[in-house]
């Protein structure tokens, strides 16, 4: 990327912690405001002497307290701060931070946005409306009620995928085959601790190939723009976790390069724009999961304000050569993107899985994922000591990011790199929690 001048003027309010967006909004703002929530300060490690340099620190509890935002926006309005930015980069931050920028930022925005980034429903019916193709779906509020359960289920063609209003990572997410088998699997439905909303949604499944749509914009004018295809589709991998398939998981995505596909490519930008017109999305990051169906249509699954997680950002900087916290902090101080020429034509990252549940006896070292040809980036979650538990199919242990100059390459050096690679464990019963 090419240099900028710092500042431009602008002051920003950063929710949640991420040392390497921190850090190059401290480089590229005028002036820098935090709010960490606990979660933050319990197991995200902050840089506290990385943090004395920001204008004001805040801490809360979590993003969902309208109290202590409230609070926070009181505080700083006092001091006669005005907020250029808000940069939220979660999901478990958007509610709040999309709160303050309310607060903060008045302004002709709608203020219900915010909500339709995060709340599936609001967000399917916003974009439906823009003209973009979706799944049919339908609401279902708590307290759970047999007679709207049966109501949905004659409505709605079956099989069906029922997952939380306001999910995340295919967490609680199902699929349904049958209407009779409808009211059961609402009522069974467990929450994850971390969806504060028991409401769910429902909506008719969509057979194809799934993909994610990054992107990142500066007032409405594309900075980056990549298409990738999971190696399985998100609900696949959750259905053999579930059965325990374990060794069948396949956790990780591959790039489609722009001039392999330019009608895919077409397409998504088009869904693209007109989601980001039906949500208000001008400046900042955006991840969109779609379905490609055989005939090559498109149909829009969700999307939210950030980068995809897990391995995404480091597939994403491979591709474009240079970080995507660097790009997300120019944008959100104004300064456009300049990325870097690729060394490879095609990419691909995942996450290297333990064998099975146990304590973690033994991890490749640097040296030995270096050696492995093709592996171009590797981030550390565990390390030897660890537990994994697979309570969920989440439990990152490595992302590995390889590069190859054709697809048929890149297949190969997945294969090999997996073999290549190997964590054990010392076997123990799985936890339930």
């Amino acid at each position: 990327m090419s240099d900028a001048p710092p500042g431009k003027g602008s002051t920003i309010l950063l929710c949640k912690w991420q040392p390497e967006l921190y850090e190059h909004l401290r480089q590229l703002a005028d002036h820098l405001y935090v709010v960490l929530d606990e979660f933050d300060t319990k197991f995200m490690k902050p840089d506290w002497a990385a943090l004395a340099t920001a204008d004001h620190v805040y801490q809360i509890s979590n993003f969902n307290s309208l109290e202590e935002l409230g609070t926070v926006a009181a505080d700083l309005l006092g001091r006669g701060v005005t907020i250029d930015r808000v940069v939220s980069f979660t999901e478990f931050s958007q509610f709040g931070a999309g709160y303050l920028d309310l607060v903060l930022r008045p302004g002709d925005a709608d203020p219900t946005d915010h909500v339709g980034i995060r709340d599936k429903r609001l967000m399917k019916a916003k974009v439906t409306g823009a003209g973009v193709r979706a799944a049919r779906f339908r609401s279902i509020s708590h307290p759970i009620d047999p007679e709207e359960i049966a109501d949905i289920a004659s409505d709605l063609t079956f099989p069906v995928v029922l997952k939380p209003s306001v999910g995340f990572s295919t967490m609680n997410t199902s699929r349904v085959e049958t209407p009779a088998d409808l009211l059961h699997a609402v009522q069974t439905t467990s929450i994850a601790p971390e969806i504060r909303s028991p409401q769910l949604m429902v909506e008719e499944f969509v057979a194809g190939r799934e993909l994610h749509v990054d992107s990142l914009w500066l007032d409405g004018n594309e900075q980056m723009f990549l298409v990738s295809t999971y190696e399985q589709p998100r609900l696949s991998v959750i259905e053999r976790w579930r059965a325990g398939e374990r060794s069948l998981m396949v956790d990780g995505s591959s790039v489609v390069a722009e001039e392999e596909a330019p009608e895919l490519y077409k397409q998504a930008r088009e869904m693209q724009r007109a989601v980001n017109g039906a949500l208000g999305i001008t400046t900042g990051a955006s991840h969109m999961e779609v379905f490609e169906t055989a005939d090559g249509t498109l149909v829009f699954s969700e999307v939210a304000t950030r980068y995809p997680g897990a391995w995404g950002p480091d597939l994403l900087s491979q591709y474009f050569g240079s970080s995507v916290w660097e790009a997300l902090a120019r944008v959100m101080t104004g300064h456009p993107v300049e990325h870097q020429a690729r060394l490879h034509r095609n990419y691909a990252s995942f996450d290297l899985k333990a064998p099975g549940p146990g304590r973690i006896t033994a991890v490749p070292s640097d040296e030995e994922i270096a050696a492995v040809e093709g592996v171009v980036k590797w981030t550390r979650i565990r390390s030897v000591g660890d537990v994994v538990t697979f309570n969920h199919p989440s439990e990152w242990c490595i992302f590995v990011t390889v590069g190859a100059d054709s697809q048929e390459e890149l297949a190969n050096t997945l294969v090999r790199v997996r073999k290549s690679l190997r964590i054990n464990v010392a076997e123990q019963p799985a936890v339930t929690v």
